[in-house]
């Protein structure tokens, strides 16, 4: 009878390690294909697109310290912006975060009547609004700056605004 117990508990492990594994590379192989369709759309590493859009401008971009523990980021850039894209794909659910950086107008991506005046860290002036997504805008050294979550991910106004605050 104690054979029996040690075996059927030892299969029991056993199926369960089994279907993490699986679960695991299921996961690994939905993150390899985001980042390879990532990469056909002009994506590339963050420093990678961060030196081009810096060399092709001829200006420095001010980056924050990543703004969720991601494990997969990346970042494209063109000859007017930059956009860098974190993912945090082993949370429930996925969380991930959008930063763009545009050269030109102060506060060119919200409606401001819509958004809340909101001051950062550094007295800069920022604009938060929820609606599909938290969003939160400020200018910076000639400029325009963007983070953007999901409104459905766990973060809050607060926990957006901070982000923002990671520019010194």
């Amino acid at each position: 009878m104690k054979k029996l117990i040690v075996t059927i508990l030892s299969v029991i492990i056993l199926i369960f390690c089994m279907v993490q594994l699986k679960v695991s590379a299921s996961a690994d192989a939905q993150d390899q294909a985001l980042v390879k369709e990532m990469r056909q759309e002009g994506y590339q590493a963050v420093n990678e697109a961060v030196a081009k859009f810096e060399k092709e401008n001829n200006l420095n971009v001010k980056l924050p310290e990543e703004p969720i523990k991601a494990n997969i980021n990346l970042g494209k850039a063109s000859s007017i912006d930059i956009t860098i894209k974190w993912f945090d794909t082993e949370s429930s659910p996925p969380i991930s975060a959008t930063l763009t950086i545009r050269k030109g107008i102060k506060n060119q991506f919200l409606n401001k009547k819509n958004a809340e005046v909101v001051k950062l860290s550094n007295g800069a002036v920022g604009f938060y609004k929820k609606d599909k997504y938290h969003t939160i805008t400020f200018t910076s050294a000639g400029l325009n700056y963007q983070y953007s979550t999901k409104a459905t991910s766990s973060m809050s106004k607060e926990e957006v605004i901070n982000l923002a605050n990671h520019f010194k």
